[in-house]
This record gives structure tokens, sequence and C-alpha cells, in this order.
């Protein structure tokens, strides 16, 4: 039943996430015990968009499977989408303390202590993480904000066009590289760039919503 839950709730669909959160529900109630079937739950009730119910099932997976990562990884990340960068920076050392080598996971506590305003920490430890994997996508999509955020432009869009190229299927660099032409009051050049993007990809709706908030920022409507 658990297993049969969780592939429901890689469907996407609202009403067979909903049943896959009812079913793990009355596993959890049964067997309270049973760590897998807390984060699992957890991992339901995020697809629903229940958040704060789904941190609570992530911490009660770890309560009771203290030396497990998944439901570390998927708590700190969660959080991190919650805007709590106080509790993912947390998080994050918690699981460096069980698995130390782990880089997306210095590369959210990364990410956190710049949320926090800890930028000169947040540099020297991507600069570290650059270092060491100077290819890895996850360091150089962190750095490009971090350029963006310091409003080094040139050097942000450098990023983010390179990560656009070698990762095609990631809509963060695009959305990146976007942010980082109209903030340096280029939002021709953004626009143009999504409307390219959308001719190679017309049913892309992301693109679509991006392109669409793009030209409302800036005021161009055509």
């Amino acid at each position: 039943k658990a297993l049969g839950a969780a592939l429901l709730v890689s469907t996407g669909d609202p009403d067979k996430i909903a049943k896959s959160v009812s079913t793990l529900e009355a596993l959890v109630d049964k067997n309270p015990e049973e760590p897998d079937w807390h984060f699992k739950l957890a991992r339901a009730l995020e697809a629903k968009g229940d958040l704060n119910n789904a941190r609570a099932q992530f911490l009660e997976a770890i309560r009771r499977s203290p030396n497990s990562l998944p439901p570390r990884i998927a708590l700190a990340l969660l959080t991190q989408a919650m805007g709590d960068y106080k509790a993912t920076l947390q998080y994050a050392d918690e699981i460096l303390q069980l698995a130390p080598k782990i880089t997306s996971v210095k590369v959210l506590r990364a990410a956190s202590l710049m949320h926090l305003g800890s930028n000169a920490q947040a540099h020297t430890e991507l600069a570290v993480l650059e270092k060491a994997s100077p290819g890895d996508p996850e360091v150089q999509l962190q750095l490009a904000a971090m350029d963006l955020q310091d409003k080094k432009f040139r050097n942000a869009e450098g990023r983010f066009r390179t990560l656009l190229q070698t990762r095609p299927g990631d809509g963060r660099p695009l959305a990146g590289l976007v942010e980082t032409l109209v903030a340096d009051n280029r939002p021709g050049q953004a626009i143009s760039l999504l409307q390219d993007v959308l001719k190679r990809a017309p049913n892309a709706i992301a693109v679509r919503g991006l392109l669409a908030r793009t030209a409302v920022q800036s005021g161009k409507f055509d």
C-alpha cells in the first residue's frame, strides 16, 4: 500500500495525490513506529501543498530514524522552499555532520548563508566548492545567484548562459538570466531571449508565464 501510494504522488494528479495522503495517513496511524511511512506521507503532503504538515512528518521520520539522510535532505529543501533559511542552515549542518562530503548540501548551506546576509562566508564556502568541483552545475548556479545579488551582472550573465547551454532542461538558468537582464536594465533582451526559447518550444507553459511576468514588470506588452 505504501509503495502504491507513493507512486500516486509521482503522477502529479491532485486527486491521486489526495488519495495517496489518505492511504499513507491510515498506514501511519496503524504503525506510527515505521519511519519510512512518515517520510512517504511527508512527500505526499508536500506534493499536495500542505507544507507545514509535510515538515512535521519529515521531522517525525527523522526522530524515528536519526541517521537516515533522505528525510533530512528533503526537510532542508522544503524549508528552503518555504523561505525559512535559518532552519535550512541548521538542517544542512546536521546533515553534514553525518555525511560531510555531500556537495549539494554544502551548496544549500551556502545559499542559506547568502539569504541570511552572511555573504562573505557564503562567498568563501562557494569558492572552496568551485575549486573542488569547477564544473558542478549547482555550485555554478549559486555563484551566479551571488553575482546577481552583488550586482555583478556580466559575471552572473556569463554563468547563467553557460548553464543554459549545458542544462537545457533546467528552468533555473533561464529564469536567472532573465532576472539578471532585467536587473541590468536590459528587459528588451530578456523578452527577446524568452521569445526565442518559445519559438523552439512553443508549448513551454513555464516560459510563457515567465515572458508574461517579464513583460508586465518592464511595461512591454507588445
